[in-house]
């Protein structure tokens, strides 16, 4: 007699199978989707900046960004070009940043209490991102045509809270244009803190 379908236990076979190559594959495409999130974030954010730096100075008739006002008022800046959600206190302010962030590694990097942008004026922007914009002092600028250091965090306190994933630091120069700043550059902006 012929087999018209198939047995239960090769129907659970089949089934036990789907549901491993499922629970290995799920949890790295979540992950990617999650990465390409926060890097399309980070691009959106850098590109926000860059055309907001490029409207100031051409709005001022500006062809450096000490001319545009920028370094003097920052606050005016921010305010006026950016979808600014809320100005936060302070950093640790809830809703602001995470508390604690950590390297590209995943070891523990530091406090927000005690990050070198404390004392700048964290904004919160409509999209959930997090930022800070500090003009740097005379010392700072020595040996460095950066004007402004910017760190921002993509998704706000959400996790990874990690150096590379979700948290950056650029630097914004005379010239306006706006560069990320990386580990392997130390010696062209030796006098600017880093985030390591």
């Amino acid at each position: 007699m012929k087999k018209l379908g198939f047995t239960l236990a090769e129907i659970l076979i089949t089934l036990t199978i789907i549901g491993v190559v499922a629970a290995v594959t799920l949890p790295s495409l979540e992950t990617n989707m999650s990465n390409r999130g926060l890097e399309t974030k980070t691009t959106k954010f850098y590109r926000n900046l860059s055309e907001a730096v490029g409207r100031c100075m051409a709005e001022n008739d500006a062809d450096n960004l000490t001319n545009s006002g920028i370094p003097n008022a920052p606050n005016d800046f921010i305010v006026s070009y950016f979808k600014v959600a809320k100005v936060c206190k302070t950093p640790d302010e809830p809703g602001c940043f995470a508390k604690e962030y950590k390297s590209f590694t995943g070891n523990k990097l530091f406090n927000i209490n005690v990050t070198p942008m404390k004392g700048s004026q964290p904004y919160v922007l409509t999209d959930g991102s997090v930022f800070f914009y500090r003009t740097l002092n005379q010392a700072e600028q020595a040996n460095s045509l950066a004007r402004a250091v910017v760190a921002v965090d993509i998704n706000g306190p959400d996790r990874p809270n990690r150096v590379g994933f979700d948290l950056w630091q650029m630097y914004v120069f005379e010239d306006g244009s706006i560069d990320e700043f990386t580990i392997d550059r130390l010696s062209e902006y030796p006098n600017i803190f880093y985030l390591q």
